[in-house]
């Protein structure tokens, strides 16, 4: 363990060592000894894992080998499901919700599950969050974008709204990046799409005016320090001044204060968020806790 100040890791995934069948073209896993297994797509090898994924003690022995005080644990992205019927993208959910909780159990201080929800369908995703934080998670990891839509899509608004107003931090993931035979060599997807696709989201909430009348009590965060957007601003926000008869549809410019609290600080978790905090109590933050 750290010293007075505790070490957050934001940013870990968990997948469970088995799960309930989740329907046709779904992932699945493939076990190969105790402590290694492989996410599969139909027939295809996904990613190898290993037992830091599903075992708490693993994941505890790694923390306390780092320094780590503890872990916010997220769905892994693969799961999402925003193309799938809604349906079944609610039965995914809750399945894999409730395993995460079963992960994370055996340390309540430690292991902090985050929810996935069917973002596709914004009653059913806000009705899935109030589920699973009633029942102990701690937020919400969410894509970021559902198909074509971005994250000022009317239907993902209605989403932060509620989230903001139960108090559960989001926290945005990259996901489903393009493909094409220039992205398809080297990890291009991870290391170059990833990036770029958090740097157009962080833009499109800006300039499709999310932040100008979304409750401020929204807590947001985007994975992997905000993408490329960090290393932008200044060149977005002169876009904003001097180009403003094509972007300026956003009441602010990108860089100021009440979009960019704090800014430098995309990654860094929330210091109040663990178990026992209530909802009232985690909606008296403001958004510069998580941005």
């Amino acid at each position: 363990m750290s010293g007075t100040a505790p070490v957050i890791d934001v940013h870990t995934h968990y997948v469970p060592r088995g799960w309930p069948d989740l329907g046709p073209g779904t992932p699945w896993l493939r076990i190969e000894t105790e402590t290694d297994a492989v996410i599969m797509l139909g027939d295809k090898e996904f990613r190898r894992i290993q037992a830091d994924c599903w075992d708490a003690p693993t994941r505890l022995a790694d923390m306390d080998a780092d320094g780590i005080d503890a872990q916010v644990v997220s769905p892994t992205p693969v799961f999402f499901s925003y193309g799938r019927d809604v349906a079944q993208a609610i039965r995914i959910a809750r399945s894999l919700n409730d395993l995460a909780l079963e992960i994370c159990a055996p340390a309540p201080g430690r292991l902090l599950p985050m929810c996935q929800v069917p973002l596709q369908d914004p009653d059913a995703a806000c009705e899935e969050l109030d589920r699973c934080m009633a029942a102990g998670h701690v937020g919400v990891e969410i894509g970021n974008h559902v198909g074509d839509r971005d994250l000022d899509d009317a239907g993902v608004v209605t989403f932060l709204q509620h989230a903001a107003a139960l108090g559960a931090p989001v926290f945005v993931h990259p996901w489903d990046m393009a493909s094409s035979p220039r992205l398809d060599r080297w990890m291009a997807q991870w290391l170059v799409g990833m990036p770029a696709e958090t740097h157009l989201s962080v833009l499109a909430m800006i300039l499709g005016g999310v932040f100008d009348r979304v409750d401020e009590r929204l807590r947001i965060c985007f994975a992997h320090g905000g993408g490329s957007f960090a290393f932008w601003l200044g060149r977005m926000n002169n876009a904003w001044h001097k180009r403003h008869d094509v972007i300026g549809t956003s009441q602010y410019p990108p860089a100021h204060s009440r979009i960019c609290p704090n800014r430098g600080r995309l990654s860094r978790i929330a210091p109040d968020l663990k178990p026992g905090t209530t909802a009232s109590d985690r909606g008296k933050r403001n958004r510069p806790l998580w941005w």
